[in-house]
């Protein structure tokens, strides 16, 4: 049964769309089977892995009109894809609490057996569809720009985390925290070292640093590993794929299917 992973900031502009793609490729290379649902109305994941469009039949899966199993698009990357767009903000429309549980609802309808991962891109904001996400995730990863702006909205995010946690019992595990965009000055240090005195061991061991390559791969329809596979880019998703993969305990999973 596939992981499904929540990559959620109500802050944007923090890589979290990059880190989705970024995740999945590495993720592919290593053998695993990853699904990508682009749930942000802007649709930012869909075109970085070669697909355009409105939105409208993921939407209509949310309302039980469509099969989300139909809306699987296979992309170059290896990386299978739900596509997003601006149809996905009139689910907005519903109510809040009735319809939490709706893309979770939608998620248990797919094929049990086609996938390990499904990452889902949360939209950069605060509403019924960031709210769906976090209750459809078995856990939850937070990218974090390396800038003080991005620490007071991710207090908010955590907020949501726990209330929904509360209502709803998902999402069940808080993956960490991954620092993004980080430079070599001094406040991506503060920043960091902020992040750790607040989060502790919640915070990612590894980091992504400001890249020249992460940021032109999204433009050949491409993911760092295959762009620029020996770019520091991508060695860094490479290193913050291994913690994830390490902090959701898959490397003892492997042990023991092993010995089985």
């Amino acid at each position: 049964m596939a992981t499904t992973v929540g990559i959620v900031n109500q802050k944007g502009g923090v890589g979290k769309t990059t880190t989705c793609v970024n995740l999945a490729g590495v993720l592919v290379s290593q053998g695993f089977r990853v699904l990508v649902l682009d749930f942000d109305p802007q649709g930012s994941a869909s075109p970085n892995l070669g697909a355009t469009t409105t939105g409208e039949a993921l939407r209509d899966a949310l309302f039980e009109l469509r099969r989300l199993s139909d809306q699987v698009l296979a992309t170059p990357s290896g990386i299978d894809l739900i596509p997003g767009g601006p149809a996905l903000s009139d689910f907005l429309e519903a109510n809040r609490r009735a319809k939490e549980k709706s893309l979770l609802k939608a998620l248990g309808t797919l094929p049990s057996d086609l996938w390990d991962f499904i990452l889902v891109d949360a939209p950069p904001r605060d509403d019924s569809l960031s709210w769906n996400v976090l209750v459809a995730s078995d856990a939850v990863l937070v990218p974090v720009e390396a800038k003080f702006q991005s620490l007071a909205p991710l207090v908010r995010v955590f907020d949501a985390i726990e209330e929904l946690r509360r209502d709803f019992g998902r999402p069940a595990v808080t993956a960490g925290i991954l620092p993004t965009r980080v430079t070599r000055t001094r406040m991506s240090r503060d920043v960091i070292a902020a992040l750790r005195s607040r989060f502790g061991d919640l915070v990612f061991e590894h980091h992504i640093r400001e890249s020249t390559q992460i940021a032109e791969a999204p433009g050949g329809k491409e993911v760092i590993t295959t762009h620029s596979p020996h770019s520091l880019g991508a060695a860094d998703y490479r290193a913050a794929t291994a913690e994830l993969l390490h902090r959701l305990g898959v490397e003892r999973q492997r042990e023991r299917a092993a010995n089985e």
